[in-house]
Formats: structure tokens, sequence, C-alpha cells
């Protein structure tokens, strides 16, 4: 049994919002007496009163009074408070908005060419450009691709034959994301996707879209294909010229006319969309003298059967090669 006395008002929901610019914001308190008990019927008032969209005058019965406060365009930090009668208790509620997220026009490309193929082809991988994709720059460090990245999600959707799959992210940023299309888009011709930030306090819908939140990007759609190759490019130093980035697999060494081995030098990971056709190799002569940092000369490479010559050697990781462009 309690003393109906207000002793205590405590932050429910709210405290350390993050929204998008411009969208309202749940807050919540509750109020209870010395004893822990609620106490109803008290008088409470939101501040800023022009941030205000709606709010109860009181507390109910349970002790808890709420408000849906606006926040400004502004980016940034925002603080709302709730006051007790007379002020004679106040809790602030600290938070911060930041910068809807849109994918922008032809904003979404193949990531080695940036140019936008006729389908693009599931298992490849294509760069997401727009404004407020992500609050932070990140790229993967795992041995798989994560289907999170900084609170970043990415989703595949196919309403015509119930697909609904995300995608996995190599790199997100604030203006670019980089992820992988789906394999269980294999045989499909068209999908829509869209991006969704984690951690949003918001309570409002899309103007453009009521399904959506103002934390998700509106829906894009993308022609799904076969195949889409396109090789990602280094600028070798020596010649001048752009060329295609090369791993290889080291299966040997290269000393005092040991053979030297590679195998399956150029990865499919470095070869975007090369889901159709033959795969992709290496060689190197037989019975050379080089090292890892000079490759001994016969280098080259060979894609369906046409041999070409490697004018620079670049020893990496998938990832690094991937990340040339971020």
């Amino acid at each position: 049994m309690g003393d109906g006395a207000p002793f205590h008002q405590i932050p429910m929901v709210g405290q350390n919002f993050v929204t998008e610019a411009g969208t309202a914001v749940d807050l919540a308190l509750r109020i209870v007496d010395r004893f822990g008990v609620a106490v109803g019927n008290i008088p409470v008032r939101f501040a800023p009163s022009a941030a205000v969209y709606a709010a109860t005058l009181a507390t109910d019965s349970l002790g808890i009074a709420e408000g849906y406060l606006s926040a400004t365009s502004l980016l940034g930090d925002q603080i709302f408070t709730a006051d007790r009668l007379a002020n004679s208790g106040r809790n602030e509620f600290d938070g911060r908005t930041r910068t809807p997220p849109q994918i922008g026009v032809n904003g979404v490309v193949d990531a080695a060419s940036f140019q936008v193929p006729g389908g693009f082809a599931p298992g490849s991988y294509i760069s997401i450009f727009g404004t407020g994709l992500s609050e932070s720059s990140s790229v993967v460090h795992t041995p798989y691709l994560p289907l999170s990245l900084a609170g970043v999600g990415l989703s595949f959707d196919v309403p015509s034959a119930n697909v609904h799959v995300p995608g996995r992210l190599y790199f997100v940023s604030a203006g670019q994301i980089s992820v992988q299309v789906p394999w269980e888009l294999a045989g499909t011709v068209s999908a829509v996707l869209k991006v969704t930030l984690g951690n949003s306090a918001s309570r409002n819908v899309r103007a453009d879209d009521p399904l959506l939140g103002t934390y998700q990007t509106q829906t894009f759609p993308v022609k799904i294909g076969p195949y889409s190759p396109a090789f990602f490019e280094s600028f070798d130093s020596p010649s001048g010229k752009s060329v295609a980035t090369a791993l290889c697999e080291w299966t040997g060494s290269c000393r005092g006319g040991e053979a030297a081995r590679f195998r399956r030098s150029i990865h499919r990971h470095i070869a975007s969309g090369d889901n159709h056709g033959d795969s992709i190799g290496c060689h190197r002569r037989p019975n050379c003298i080089g090292s890892i940092q000079r490759p001994c000369a016969g280098a080259g490479w060979t894609l369906s059967g046409q041999r070409g010559a490697v004018v620079s050697w670049n020893w990496t990781s998938v990832y690094d090669s991937l990340q040339r462009r971020q």
C-alpha cells in the first residue's frame, strides 16, 4: 500500500533515442511513490511544446505518461524533457537524428564495372549508391559474408515467387554498400531490394510508401540474369594501364628451378558475375626462377581457352581487391 505522493520519476521509453531527421519518437515515464507504488493523475508536461505531436496530460492508473515528439529536420543531438507539475521532477530524454536512407537514381550497379548490366547474376557483387545508407563505414572481417554489418541490412524480394532473402554484405558506408546478390534468386528475372537501418526509434512511415519505415530506403527494382561477368580492375604503375585484378592461390615455391604451380588464380570473387561459362585460371612457366614480388616470365591467364599476359602480379586478398573502389 502506497502513500500516493510522487517520489520517483522513472524514464521507460525513449532514452538515448536514434531517429531519422523530422520524425516522431515515443517517450514515456512512470511516477511512483516512496514505496514503489504507481501514482496516477499526476500532471506531466512534455517539452518543447512546439515538438509535441500528441501526449497524455497526466499519468494513468499505472503511473505512466506518454508523448510523441517530433525531432527537427536538423542532424545531430536532440533533447526532450518531461516535467511534473510545478517542476517538482524532470526527465531528460537525450538522442540524435540521422539522415533518412535513400538509394540514388540509377544507384544499383555491378560492383566491378560500375555499370548496369542486362541482369545481375545471383552470387555476383553489386554496389548500391545513395545517402544515409549507414552511420559508419565498415568492411567485413570474417571468413564469411554477414547478413548485417554496422547495423545495416539489405533484403531482396520476389513477391510473385514468394521469395524473400537477405543479401550478404561486404562493405557499408553512408554513400555506398557492396553486397552479394543471393543465390536464391537463380531462375528469377527481377527482384526489389531495400536497405534497412537498425536501432531506429522513428514512429513514422515513408512519405512515398506507407508500408516502409523512415529507417528503410525505397524499394528499388533490379533485373536478375544468369550471368553478368565483369573484372575488378587496378592501376598498374609501371605500364600506366588499368588491368584486371588477379589472385593466385600459392601451391608451390619458385626457387632454384623448382616448378611453380598456381591454381584458380583469378577467383570468381574477382571476376564478379562469372556464373556461366568456363572457370578462369592462371599459369606460370614450369622450372622458372622468380619470387612472389616478381613473377617469372611467361605468367599468364586463360579464360574460355583464350590466353592473355600478366602485366603485374599483385599478392593481396579477395577482400582487399574488392575494396579498392570503396
